[in-house]
């Protein structure tokens, strides 16, 4: 990929460029315009700062420093698109590419902002607190209300296996046989050796009273028979 004369960095990356973090926000700025042939040009660089510093940058999988640091382009492959990762400890890690030293980029700053840790462990204890309320309302046989925390919880993070278990059960328990097979085959498609899954999948689909309410053709299992 290349850069008109004139193009600014960030609106490059506003049209479209690919982010491999979901929680990366990554800011370009040209702060000198192409104004000549590339070769002659002196101080052709990267500005690369972070927020916090002091993290460590990988060009191409390869650790070049720390943060705040200046890149020459003529320390960088010579390459189109550079694989740039910036990570500190502590926190989480930013992926993404940028313009490399074969295009029309003169000089450019590159802030990168670097989730906390501490919001993924916020993420993973409000889905844990949600899990726990929705299993305590279904003992209490309030099922809606169950569905509706866990529902929440499979929105913040579809893989997340648990809540899937959770709904498929309290499905289950509600009679709704064709939702329940849904929901633990999303199980099993997530976690294809899953005993439960397994088990719960060919009870939907054999057992005959379960399988007239489904409108699936009977097998020859009786409700009970199939441990």
């Amino acid at each position: 990929m290349s850069i008109r004369p004139g193009l600014n960095v960030k609106n490059l990356n506003a049209a479209g460029r690919t982010f491999h973090h979901p929680l990366a926000l990554l800011a370009l700025w040209a702060i000198c315009a192409f104004s000549g042939a590339l070769t002659g040009c002196a101080g052709r660089r990267y500005d690369i700062k972070s927020d916090p510093s002091e993290a460590d940058i990988y060009i191409n999988d390869v650790k070049i420093g720390k943060t705040p640091m200046q890149v020459p382009f003529k320390d960088l492959p010579e390459t189109a698109n550079l694989k740039l990762e910036v990570v500190r400890e502590g926190y989480g890690s930013v992926l993404t590419f940028v313009p490399g030293p074969t295009t029309a980029l003169l000089e450019a700053d590159l802030l990168v902002k670097i989730p906390k840790k501490e919001d993924e462990i916020d993420k993973i204890n409000r889905q844990v607190g949600q899990i726990i309320k929705a299993h305590q309302l279904m003992i209490a046989n309030r099922n809606h209300e169950a569905i509706r925390l866990i529902d929440e919880a499979i929105h913040e993070n579809p893989k997340y296996i648990y809540p899937l278990i959770l709904k498929a059960t309290v499905l289950f328990m509600s009679r709704n046989f064709k939702e329940a097979l849904v929901y633990w085959e999303k199980v099993l498609s997530l976690d294809p050796v899953n005993v439960e899954a397994k088990r719960m999948v060919s009870v939907l689909k054999t057992d005959r009273k379960i399988a007239s309410e489904l409108g699936t053709p009977e097998t020859g299992n009786t409700a009970g028979g199939t441990k």
